[in-house]
Formats: C-alpha cells, sequence, structure tokens
C-alpha cells in the first residue's frame, strides 16, 4: 500500500476525466496509489474508469448515483494509507501539491494541510470573472478556535480538493456524514478541529473548475441556498454540546463582554450569544438555545426558582423575532 491514496469520485465528468487522473498521477511524489470511485454515470465515465485500472489505480463502479460522500466513504473504508487526498474528477492537482503536504505532515502533528485554489473555467483557462471563492478561501493563519468561530459564523474558508489528511484523522471522527449534501466537509472539519491543529498554505495547489451554469454541487441556487442553510443550522447547534473549556476558548470575547458566566447551562450561554448579533438566523437560532436552556417548570418542579428576568427577557426576545420566515 502506497503512503498516499488520491480518491476521485467520478460523477458525469468524463470531460474533465483525463486530466484529473493524469495530475495524480504525474506528481513529484511516486508514493501514491489511485482510488476512482464511479458514483452512477451516465456519460460514458465508468468505461473511462475502468480504463485507468492498473497497479496504481484501483476502481469501483456503484453503478447508481449514491452521491459523493458515499463514493468517498467507500474509498476510505477501503483503503489503510498513511495519508488520503481527496481530487474532484473535474479538477487536476498542480505537480508539487502532494510532495510539498507530505514533507510538511512528515515534519509536524497537524492533522491536515490544505492550500489555495487555482481558479479554472470550463476549459481550463483562468478564471477572470466574480466567483464568492475569490473572497472565500483563505490562508490567513489563525488559531483552530478561531476558525471554528468562522464556521459558526458561517465562514469554511477550507477548499477541500486541496487538502491532504492524515488517515488516523477519519479513525478517531469518523467519515463523512451521508446526511450532509452541501456542507459534509464543514461537519467533518468541526470534528477534526476538536482534536488536530491544521495549516493552510498561502500555495494554490488544485486547480478548482468554475462550471458553466453553476454546475458545481456548491453553486448558488434556491435549492442550495435553502439546503446550506439547513445544514449550517445543524452544526451550529453541536456548538452548544462542546466540552465547556472548548466551548469558552472559541466563544472567549463574547463571554467576557455579555457577562456570561459558567453558572449558566452552556446552552444558555450560547443563546444569548447568538441573539446579541447582527444575524436574523443567528437570533432565531439563539431563541431555541435559550428554550433549551430555561427550566420548564422551576418552583413546580423542586427547583431554587431561577432569576426571573431570565423568563421576562425571553420573552421580549421571542415577541422582537421569534417568527419564521
Amino acid at each position: 500500500m502506497a503512503r498516499v491514496t488520491v480518491i476521485i469520485p467520478s460523477f458525469n465528468h468524463a470531460k474533465y476525466l483525463r486530466e484529473c487522473v493524469e495530475s495524480a498521477l504525474h506528481q513529484t511524489y511516486a508514493d501514491l496509489d489511485l482510488f476512482i470511485i464511479d458514483d452512477g454515470s451516465s456519460d460514458g465515465s465508468p468505461e473511462l474508469v475502468e480504463s485507468f485500472a492498473g497497479p496504481r489505480v484501483r476502481t469501483k463502479l456503484l453503478g447508481v448515483n449514491l452521491g459523493a460522500c458515499t463514493a468517498v466513504n467507500y474509498a476510505l473504508l477501503n483503503t489503510d494509507s498513511e495519508f488520503v487526498a481527496i481530487l474532484n474528477s473535474d479538477d487536476a492537482f498542480l505537480p508539487n501539491k502532494i510532495a510539498e503536504q507530505v514533507a510538511v505532515l512528515d515534519s509536524t502533528d497537524y492533522g491536515a494541510v490544505f492550500g489555495l485554489p487555482q481558479l479554472i473555467d470550463e476549459e481550463g483557462r483562468p478564471f477572470d470573472g466574480h466567483h464568492d471563492f475569490k473572497l472565500l478561501f483563505s490562508a490567513q493563519p489563525m488559531s483552530r478556535w478561531e476558525r471554528m468561530k468562522k464556521f459558526f459564523g458561517g465562514w469554511n474558508m477550507l477548499c477541500h480538493p486541496t487538502i491532504l489528511i492524515r488517515r488516523e484523522v477519519y479513525d478517531r471522527v469518523g467519515l463523512f456524514d451521508e446526511r450532509y449534501r452541501q456542507l459534509p466537509d464543514l461537519h467533518l472539519w468541526f470534528r477534526m478541529l476538536q482534536h488536530y491543529d491544521i495549516l493552510v498554505e498561502p500555495v494554490e495547489r488544485t486547480r478548482f473548475r468554475i462550471r458553466d451554469g453553476a454546475a458545481n454541487t456548491s453553486a448558488k441556487s434556491s435549492e442550495t441556498v435553502s439546503r446550506n442553510a439547513f445544514e449550517l443550522t445543524t452544526i451550529r447547534r453541536l456548538f452548544a454540546d462542546l466540552p465547556q473549556d472548548m466551548f469558552e476558548a472559541i466563544f472567549e470575547k463574547e463571554l467576557e463582554v455579555l457577562k456570561l458566566g459558567r453558572n449558566l447551562p452552556q446552552a444558555l450561554r450560547l443563546g444569548n450569544i447568538c441573539v446579541s448579533t447582527q444575524h436574523p438566523s443567528l437570533k432565531r437560532l439563539g431563541l431555541d438555545f435559550l428554550f433549551d436552556g430555561l427550566p420548564s417548570q422551576t418552583v413546580a418542579a423542586g427547583q431554587p426558582a431561577p432569576t426571573k428576568a431570565l423568563y421576562k427577557n425571553f420573552y421580549n426576545l421571542t415577541g422582537l423575532f421569534g417568527g419564521r420566515d
């Protein structure tokens, strides 16, 4: 088994697949193999995938479209390389990507190393149009707690196809959650950063293709915007269950400014943080946290009655922005 396995989930990208595969095979780092999983393509990709099979390339045809998370999870369950890279079948690696990232992981204890994408258009030319990715992905140095706070605010900033990750990370935090379609990577990063530091290099590592007609899975549409909002909310909810010391490291400034001490349940602390923001979606989520953190009964349940101001404040907040879109 090679030290590095490049996992390529393939779906209806026959036009780009050869460039993708060759960019991995022609890396300056030689101790790697490929695992290509075709996810029920209907454009001739399965035949092309099988044509690559050889000593350094394993292939699997799923036969039906099950989704990228399922395809990647299948590969992860069937490989035990020390390091794993993920390459979408319409993207391509730059030549030194693997060699230089292996060197980083060999000399540090980072759980994963990322880089920046080189944006290209449908035909592989430099992308010169407007796109959110030009502003989203960043190599700005930050602690993992600062990055977790960015996640809570809805900013991913990590480009998945640039990753080289230790296999042990998946063994420790689990595979991709297949209930997510837009944000399975963000959900994984949330779990990973609870245990590992990461590095984002200020270097372009992967040719990331911006498809015409918003054909990328992450492209904005009414459907993806709605799904993204739902999935982000499910991830934000997980912050309320973080270990106390980790929670306080992430929200240190907010806890100090709002004077939210450890005497309050963590759900109440996070709820107050949310409602103090200017984001309507966070304000509404904050109400849910406050609702969860307040006892349903006080004196009747034989508990000391908490300060009634907590309830009065909650009632006022629900009157201000408790309505749903």
